[in-house]
């Protein structure tokens, strides 16, 4: 209950004006506010910020997806949490699965973060911002075009096909973003109709015969790192006038001819901190750059290229930004005189 108390009370600290706190376990052993995720969003108020415990057992499924009618901010605590060391980790070191969450109309303004999805995100309304999290299929149904989508900091991977044109509406951004592509086209496309998408410091991995396609109009790709490892496949990127694409790094050869201050002709064991040995990380980790690296400083501004640059680079483990316990240290037994002695270690992460 202490340890409870501390992490309330550091939130309060960081969301002064959120109408409130809850929290969701589905763990037996734990106690909570809920135990169910749909439950907590169907209950609490607009503005509501909701933290989701780390389990063994999914919230929700395939067929009983998470719906967001309402705003909210929806806070997990990470992914590969014992895979990094200290402090990209939890004391509880599990994630909190989701199998697939929706956001409707309603839910505009609100934020999902730390959380591992483990099958589709549908995003079917604007303004929705998803962070640090881990996601397998991200999409929009009945031809929505949402508008003001913030993507970043995610780990994605998926298996088929995987197109990230949810920005159709426009005026999105996705940034520090490690994709990873294993079999069909990876693409940024669609019809953007207003205003600008900003595709930046993102690490574009394929692994597969189909292309790296990007063909979003309207569009700026900036200091992004794309690595085709797939001798069948290629990296196509728009000729067109909108597209404007500066500062990204390519295993591909003439792929930027069109566009000055990029770099072609890459190797993913140059830019990567030890490509040849991913036993040895994190999934995550080993897309971190090499102390010789070409992405370091190459990208505009002097910022490294890829999903480790920029203002806001890639945490690893998704470590939301809100405060967390990355150690804990508790006796089963102690004194009358002394009390427990329990040992933490916390990042406020602000």
């Amino acid at each position: 209950m202490r340890i409870h108390l501390i992490l309330i009370g550091m939130l309060f600290s960081v969301f002064v004006s959120a109408q409130g706190i809850v929290t969701v376990n589905n763990n037996s052993d734990f106690s909570a506010d809920y135990d169910d995720l749909q439950t907590a969003v169907d209950a609490v108020a607009e503005g509501t910020i909701i933290l989701v415990s780390g389990s063994g057992t999914t919230y929700g499924s395939v067929v009983n997806i998470i719906t967001i009618n309402k705003q909210l901010a929806i806070y997990g605590p990470g992914y590969f949490l014992g895979a990094n060391e200290e402090p990209w980790t939890q004391a509880h070191p599990l994630s909190a699965q989701v199998a697939s969450i929706r956001f409707d109309a309603g839910s505009e303004g609100s934020l999902l973060a730390g959380v591992n999805v483990t099958s589709t995100t549908y995003i079917q309304t604007s303004d929705i911002t998803i962070k640090n999290s881990k996601l397998s299929s991200v999409s929009s149904q009945n031809s929505v075009l949402p508008t003001g989508i913030v993507f970043e900091g995610n780990y994605l991977t998926g298996g088929g096909a995987f197109s990230l044109s949810i920005g159709n509406g426009g005026a999105c951004v996705y940034r520090n973003n490690i994709i990873i592509q294993s079999a069909g086209n990876l693409s940024f496309s669609g019809n953007v109709n207003s205003g600008t998408t900003i595709i930046e410091n993102n690490t574009l991995i394929s692994g597969s015969s189909g292309n790296i396609s990007l063909v979003a109009p309207n569009s700026i790709f900036r200091n992004n790192i794309f690595i085709n490892t797939n001798s069948g496949g290629g990296i196509i990127i728009s000729t067109s006038t909108n597209t404007i694409a500066n500062n990204n790094m390519s295993t591909g050869t003439g792929i930027f001819d069109d566009f000055p201050n990029n770099l072609d002709n890459i190797t993913p064991e140059e830019v990567f901190i030890d490509w040849e040995s991913p036993s040895l990380y994190s999934p995550d980790y080993i897309y971190t750059l090499a102390a010789d690296s070409p992405a370091i400083a190459y990208g505009s501004d002097g910022q490294d290229a890829g999903a480790f640059g920029g203002d806001t680079p890639y945490r690893l483990s998704g470590i939301p930004e809100i405060p967390h316990i990355y150690f804990l240290d508790v006796p089963t037994v102690g004194t009358a005189a002394d009390g427990v002695q329990m040992h933490i270690k916390a990042r406020a992460n602000n």
